[in-house]
């Protein structure tokens, strides 16, 4: 009996920190929010299992990095060529 507790409190300590702890340093060395991390896992084991797994967050990091350098290079420019254009 002891050893079913035992492993019940192990099972959740794990969980703690694989959904808890470990998405959220993931997201400070990312800089992605822990959820997208979460997402990210989940959808690179289904494409790829265990090499999605592995490859799931540096992607994710990398594809928000494209994003966002398309995202401010669109929208900084298109303000800029604005302001020239007006007399």
């Amino acid at each position: 009996m002891v050893g079913v507790k035992v492993l019940g409190v192990a099972f959740v300590i794990q969980q703690a920190i694989e959904n808890g702890i470990a998405p959220r340093l993931l997201g400070g060395f990312t800089g992605l929010n822990p959820v997208w991390i979460l997402v990210a896992l989940l959808v690179g084991i289904q494409v790829a299992g265990i090499l999605g797994l592995l490859l799931a967050v540096p992607m994710a990091g990398v594809i928000k990095g494209i994003v966002s350098m398309c995202h401010s290079q669109l929208f900084d420019n298109n303000y800029s060529a604005i302001d020239r254009r007006s007399p």
